[in-house]
């Protein structure tokens, strides 16, 4: 259920409102709408692994349902595609911000 808190005035950044509005479970009509994503973008990101949805049958077709945490990644996700990062580089940032990830990349190693 959406919060029944005011959009503006009470809060102190963009995500705030993003995380007072989000629901248990999101439909993908919901994500795109509330991080601007376009629905290409979105598949893509699971086709590649990087989201997870839940995926509920609809006869013939499923529809995918996002957590909190699947948002809350789609939108990091996003914001570092949309400044030009190629996706692995976006998901690793992603999971870097949220820290679910100690340390995404190998460590460097000389040829000697």
């Amino acid at each position: 259920m959406l919060s029944d808190k005011p959009i503006i005035g009470e809060h102190s950044n963009h995500w705030e409102i993003f995380y007072d509005h989000l629901r248990d479970e999101m439909k993908t009509s919901d994500i795109i709408q509330s991080i601007g994503i376009p629905r290409h973008k979105l598949y893509y990101l699971e086709q590649k692994g990087y989201i997870a949805p839940k995926r509920i049958p609809m006869g013939d077709l499923e529809a995918r349902e996002y957590t909190d945490e699947d948002a809350k990644r789609i939108k990091l996700i996003w914001k570092y595609l949309s400044k030009g990062f190629k996706h692995k580089i976006a998901y690793q940032k992603a999971m870097e911000k949220l820290a679910l990830i100690p340390n995404p990349l190998p460590p460097f190693k000389d040829g000697g």
